[in-house]
């Protein structure tokens, strides 16, 4: 194998990336449509979060948090690879949801952001830091739901018309 990848570092790097690529590329291929912003958002949340909230990635999440100081560039692709990319796929998400008048934003980039933000990493990094729960059960689907709910609300469109 390192005659492949050269050194645990890159080996490492590849099983990760390789995790990531096969889960993403399922979303990526079945990413909700309802024609409800809310139902699409809970749906890919509880995929993401399903996948992401288990003893093996909180532990390859403190692993990666540990050494991102000595690898930089390990930790800046394992984000962009998988936060970068989650995060386009929820742009996708907001345009749909916005293009049918559930929602405004000036900039899904940067609202899709947020969302991983607040919705999937937050319960994420509380799991590696051992005060989350590192399942996904009924307290982390409910908490995922209201931070949901807050981040729809914040998006909905202006009664007067306006946005910020």
């Amino acid at each position: 194998m390192y005659a492949r990848y050269g050194d645990k570092k890159l080996l490492f790097e590849a099983a990760i990336l390789m995790e990531i690529e096969d889960r993403l590329s399922f979303l990526e291929q079945h990413v909700p449509e309802h024609g409800d912003v809310r139902l699409e958002l809970e749906e890919l949340s509880d995929e993401l979060l399903s996948w992401m909230l288990t003893d093996i990635h909180v532990a390859l999440e403190r692993v990666v948090m540990a050494e991102a100081a000595r690898f930089p560039a390990l930790a800046r692709n394992l984000y962009e690879f998988g936060v970068g990319r989650t995060t386009r796929l929820v742009a996708e998400v907001l345009r749909k949801a916005e293009e049918r008048g559930e929602i405004r934003v000036s900039d899904a980039n940067f609202a899709a952001e947020q969302f991983i933000s607040s919705v999937i990493l937050s319960p994420f990094r509380r799991a590696a830091l051992g005060v989350g729960v590192t399942s996904h059960n009924e307290t982390s689907s409910a908490r995922m739901r209201q931070a949901v709910d807050l981040f729809v609300y914040g998006c909905r469109p202006s009664l007067k018309g306006s946005h910020p």
